[in-house]
């Protein structure tokens, strides 16, 4: 039993190890394109360590040589070698330094663009199963503290490693003997060292986990100020908030505390290391062991190697948690889009609008289909209302169009091309969608509508506005087209919203027009002027229009009443009405009937 209970452990931990190297591996493809300036780094990183070498060598041959000697032109031989070799350290470094910092920037540039272009290719079903803050998270928070590892870590890895190393062989070269006394103060350092430097770098990320918990919170706070007061809660809100900025208070002076017991801890370890090496110094110099200029050089060594090396260690320490942020965006960047664009794509030299569904079948993972084979053509041209009772399947089939999702069985055509031939550009081009609720950015009016085109003139953005029925009230505004419409449209109506909403589609001009409850939210004034707006939209265009209000859809071609994912009935407003079956009992708001009572 406790045999194989230590080959599971010795398993998982091979496992974890290899598991980290992966991410590590991850981390460092990033710096592939910059291989040839690394080796300028190496280069250029190896004559400055052999400059600094220098100046302990030339401290030693002052003191055992010149000065015993007398020889003065000696000195001003060697005063001249290192303002040379200054010049040159100076000149090494700044390359270095350039090169660390170009590298650095440019690598973690790289990752948190390749993060972002990884978002924009997963598919609609990313977002629908996890939450927006997710994302927020990842481009934040774990997107920065993994940059520190290309900005901070890598090149002080560099640096130290390479000055620690050399140092540590003039060490040992220069005297075996005193090498050895340095030994106990770095075993000290390295069994205690690493802990609090990774218990300060845990309560670091803490408290920046807490401070973005703090910040959504606080923006919550502000946010639904009126709700909060409506419900008399502000002060208990203001509670909590004053409660996790406590929590978040005391991570910080935790953090603070394990900082300073590191740094107080390195200190102690240097210079009782160097404590020791003066009492034994003194003894070999005595004993005739050491000269005064190799144990002044041992003592510059010394000072590097201890210096370089501690910092090392504790750099290393505090990658521990970079390296769960990085196991979070390495997660993240191996998942595969649900829906891949096709290897070997069709070209079509134009879109007519013609849609055809061919036994649809779908369901969202780990649920029981939705729709359960649709067979249905929508024309060019073609008006067609989804119609039906609350989760039959009428937003999802209308998912189907963009190639959000794919169907589990069948397929949709464009034009007769399956949608899987053909790219999200080309599909997504051709349709234009109005959804219930309209999202605006923080910008201007012609901002927002020129999202739509963004190579759209100022002349097509005010005639998509007119055609919208928006430009009169856009001129009303403080700076007409200029005016900045605040966070999500906040200084807008509803109705306003939705028209700029409708002038976006008129500059972008689509051949299929989607809309998903348009109008449900607005009241009767601003839904008259929605529709009108609407009506002139889609004169000429194919439209698939989910709504509530069967008022909305009494001029259209053709209404599919959809119910557990089959279409029921189809015609035209008048035709449905006059069947008295389903749609007209929805009509009436007569309660629907049973699976039975349809067959």
């Amino acid at each position: 039993m406790e045999i194989a209970y230590e080959r599971t452990s010795k398993r998982r931990r091979r496992r974890g190890r290899s598991g980290q190297l992966r991410i590590v591996r991850w981390m460092l493809s990033f710096l592939r394109p910059y291989g040839a300036k690394l080796a300028i780094m190496i280069v250029c990183g190896l004559g400055v360590a052999a400059s600094e070498m220098a100046v302990p060598q030339a401290f030693q041959y002052f003191t055992d040589t010149i000065y015993p000697r007398k020889e003065t032109g000696l000195l001003a031989y060697i005063a001249m070698t290192m303002l040379i070799v200054l010049a040159l350290l100076v000149g090494a470094s700044w390359v270095v330094t350039y090169v660390q910092r170009y590298i650095g920037e440019r690598a973690s540039s790289d990752m948190q663009f390749s993060v972002f272009r990884h978002l924009r290719t997963l598919g609609f079903s990313y977002y629908e199963r996890s939450p927006s803050g997710d994302a927020v998270t990842l481009l934040n928070h774990d997107v920065q503290r993994v940059q520190t590892f290309y900005r901070e870590f890598l090149p002080l890895a560099f640096t130290s490693s390479l000055i620690m190393l050399i140092s540590a062989c003039f060490l040992i070269v220069t005297s075996p003997k005193l090498s050895l006394v340095l030994v106990p103060s770095l075993l000290l350092y390295t069994l205690f060292g690493p802990f609090l430097n990774a218990k300060r770098s845990m309560l670091d990320s803490e408290w920046i986990r807490l401070q973005g918990q703090v910040g959504r919170r606080a923006y919550d706070f502000v946010s639904a100020t009126l709700e909060f007061r409506v419900r008399n809660t502000s002060e208990r809100k203001l509670r909590g908030l004053l409660g996790e900025l406590g929590e978040l208070q005391a991570v910080h002076l935790r953090h603070l505390l394990f900082a300073y017991l590191a740094f107080a801890f390195q200190l102690f370890c240097i210079f009782g290391g160097a404590a020791l090496m003066f009492l034994y110094g003194y003894h070999l110099v005595r004993g005739g062991e050491l000269t005064v200029g190799e144990f002044i050089a041992f003592h510059f060594y010394f000072f590097l190697a201890v210096g370089h090396y501690m910092n090392l260690l504790s750099s290393f320490a505090q990658q521990k948690t970079v390296l769960l942020h990085a196991s979070r965006l390495h997660g993240f960047a191996i998942q595969q889009p649900d829906i891949q664009e096709p290897s070997a794509p069709r070209e079509m030299a134009e879109v007519r609008g013609e849609l055809t569904f061919r036994r649809l079948t779908f369901g969202y993972p780990g649920g029981s289909p939705i729709l359960n084979g649709i067979d249905t053509v929508i024309r060019p041209g073609e008006k067609v209302a989804l119609v039906g009772e609350s989760g039959n399947g009428k937003t999802t089939l209308l998912k189907m169009i963009p190639r959000f999702y794919d169907p589990d069985d069948g397929e949709v055509l464009l034009d007769g091309v399956s949608l899987k031939e053909l790219t999200f550009e080309q599909i997504r081009g051709a349709i234009g969608i109005v959804f219930q609720e309209t999202y605006l950015f923080g910008g201007t009016v012609m901002d927002n509508i020129r999202f739509g085109n963004p190579s759209a003139t100022d002349e097509e953005v005010f005639e998509a506005a007119r055609a919208a029925m928006a430009h009169e009230f856009i001129m009303h505004l403080p700076n007409g087209y200029g005016t900045v419409v605040g966070e999500r449209g906040a200084k807008l109506s509803g109705g306003q919203r939705q028209r700029l909403s409708i002038a976006r589609m008129f500059v972008r001009d689509p051949k299929i027009v989607i809309l998903d409850e348009a109008t449900s939210a607005l009241d009767n004034v601003s839904e008259r002027a929605v529709q009108e707006a609407l009506d002139r939209l889609l004169e000429g265009r194919t439209t698939v229009t989910v709504a509530h209000r069967l008022s909305t859809i009494r001029n259209y071609d053709r209404i599919l009443f959809i119910h557990e994912g089959r279409i029921r009935e189809e015609g035209t407003y008048e035709e449905l009405m006059n069947r008295q079956g389903l749609f007209y009992r929805l009509a009436m708001g007569e309660p629907p009937l049973g699976e039975e009572a349809i067959r």
